[in-house]
């Protein structure tokens, strides 16, 4: 007599994956308002600079503008907005009580401490209005050096929150994000200080 053969009900074994917790949306939120500024300022260069800028500005538009849709369709899936609706960066006081998770390598570890100083600052390193319609009536040199400063400064501001989301988010996938934005920022920060070092130029202060 042939076996019987046993026939799961639709999702009877599936695993379930885990709920967004507060760390993952507001970094998706506040990682797109970020990002959407960066690319603002590749877009602004677009065109008035030498190639090897040229080059590294087209490459951060390109990596940023895919973490946006990837970061979007998050929220989308999760059914949130797009935007905060409170304090920016509030959800980094979230990450001990939201997740059990954490982020391996010594270059994600941000403490609380940390954490609290950042929260203090409403995103950190973003520039202001003013350096971005300044940014519109410079060329040549002039431009590169301070798209050079501003995009450092802006990493730097950025580089705490994708390193807190990195080790606290609740999704694999939303710390997969962030520990992708701490390794290719790294190197884009150690790049851009070399060539305002190549212009004897300095950077900004540090945001955080």
């Amino acid at each position: 007599m042939a076996g019987c053969v046993a026939v799961a009900l639709p999702g009877e074994h599936e695993p379930t994956s885990p709920d967004p917790s507060a760390v993952d949306i507001g970094f998706a939120q506040d990682m797109v308002m970020h990002h959407q500024q960066a690319v603002t300022m590749a877009q602004i260069v677009r065109g008035r600079i030498g190639p090897q800028i040229a080059a590294l500005a087209y490459g951060m538009e390109s990596d940023q503008l895919q973490e946006i849709g990837q970061l979007e369709g998050f929220l989308d899936l999760w059914e949130n907005p797009r935007l905060p609706s409170g304090k920016s960066m509030a959800w980094m006081s979230e990450g001990p009580n939201a997740s059990g998770h954490s982020a391996h390598g010594s270059h994600l570890r941000i403490d609380e401490q940390q954490a609290t100083e950042i929260r203090q600052s409403d995103m950190p390193g973003m520039a202001t209005q003013n350096e971005l319609n300044q940014m519109q009536e410079m060329s040549g040199g002039k431009l590169e050096v301070r798209f050079l400063q501003l995009m450092l400064r802006h990493h730097e501001g950025g580089m705490p929150m994708a390193a807190y989301a990195a080790r606290y988010a609740a999704l694999p996938a939303v710390r997969a994000v962030g520990q992708r934005i701490v390794f290719a920022q790294t190197l884009e920060i150690q790049r851009m200080t070399l060539f305002l070092q190549q212009r004897d130029a300095q950077p900004l202060p540090s945001p955080v």
